[in-house]
């Protein structure tokens, strides 16, 4: 077997046992023990079975005197009051909260964060600006060898220089295609 069909045998194994790891994760009841506190998922649909239980919830800010937010598990949402929030919040952030559910279903929150919609927005737009410089550094830098891989190029390509030459009509090469 040569050595670039062992690697990708070994590369599809072992992303066969990080799914397998993803999959069993996620079946894992919450443990308190290990740091896995329940959540909406688990909360939901009976909170009475979590009366004095530590809990980490999050969802929509829907009121703000009192904080109330819409908890959504699986098809379904509900409301739940969250007191003791120690920081200003706004309708349409997202409160994520680590707190005990009390008798009312409601939660005296421990900590907790909230996020506004724009933090969405300026996450998603920098990791898209973030992937598109790997991607171009990718391109530029490496190389696909059959044989050993991705291969650091000795000469990294100049996306510019390439350019201006393609439109000068000057011959382009490339030392490691």
């Amino acid at each position: 077997m040569g050595q670039a069909l062992q690697q990708a045998v070994a590369v599809v194994v072992l992303l066969g046992v990080l799914f397998g790891l993803c999959v069993w994760f996620g079946s894992l009841a919450p443990d308190p023990t290990v740091g896995a506190y329940p959540d909406a998922s688990d909360i939901g649909p009976s909170p009475a079975e979590y009366v004095g239980t530590d809990v980490e919830i999050g969802g929509r800010v829907v009121a703000t005197d009192p904080v109330v937010i819409e908890l959504s598990y699986g098809t379904a949402s509900r409301r739940v009051t969250v007191t003791d929030v120690s920081h200003p919040v706004a309708e349409g952030d997202t409160l994520r909260v680590f707190g005990t559910v009390r008798e009312s279903g409601a939660v005296r929150a421990t900590n907790s964060f909230a996020v506004s919609p724009a933090g969405a927005l300026y996450t998603y737009s920098i990791s898209f600006l973030a992937g598109l410089w790997v991607l171009a550094r990718l391109a530029t830098q490496w190389r696909f060898d059959p044989a050993r891989g991705l291969v650091r190029r000795t000469t990294p390509r100049r996306p510019v220089r390439w350019l201006r030459r393609r439109f000068a009509h000057e011959e382009v090469t490339d030392s490691d295609a």
